[in-house]
């Protein structure tokens, strides 16, 4: 009698462990810890081959690697974005030109970012909410890239 219910539960518990269908929500934010890997790298020419090194890893291994895409690129934006735009002005010659090639970068990364973002239908107010970064932030970030002309 003590079985049933035990079995029966075992049951549901794999099944539950089974249903490990990707959604556009988990493909995203799987782009998105997915930069992670590459964070550490200080060239920003680095940093992008790094990228996209990630990016033709998952179209070999994933059917439809959009999503994954949009959240990858999305993240490497703002990680070019911050270099490109740091808090404080640039002080030096080599701070400048790290600024000036992550705000280069940051420009492919967005343009990339945006392509993806248009296939797979996602706004961007769920795309800030997937991130679970700063909704402020982010909204003032793309008002402003938004407002920019294409490169």
């Amino acid at each position: 009698m003590l079985m049933a219910p035990i079995a029966a539960s075992s049951a549901m518990d794999l099944s539950a462990l089974s249903d490990t269908t990707p959604t556009l929500e988990s493909e995203i934010k799987r782009g998105i810890e997915a930069e992670s890997s590459c964070s550490r790298v200080i060239v920003s020419r680095d940093y992008v081959q790094c990228i996209f090194a990630i990016e033709a890893r998952n179209q070999q291994n994933v059917v439809d690697y959009k999503p994954f895409d949009t959240g990858l690129f999305f993240r490497a934006w703002i990680a070019m974005d911050l270099l490109g735009n740091p808090s404080t002005p640039p002080d030096d010659d080599l701070a400048k030109q790290v600024a000036a090639a992550g705000r280069h970068q940051a420009e492919s990364m967005y343009t990339v970012f945006r392509a993806d973002q248009r296939k797979v239908g996602v706004a961007d107010e769920q795309l800030i909410e997937i991130s679970g970064m700063s909704k402020g932030n982010l909204e003032s970030r793309l008002a402003v890239w938004t407002s920019q002309p294409a490169p």
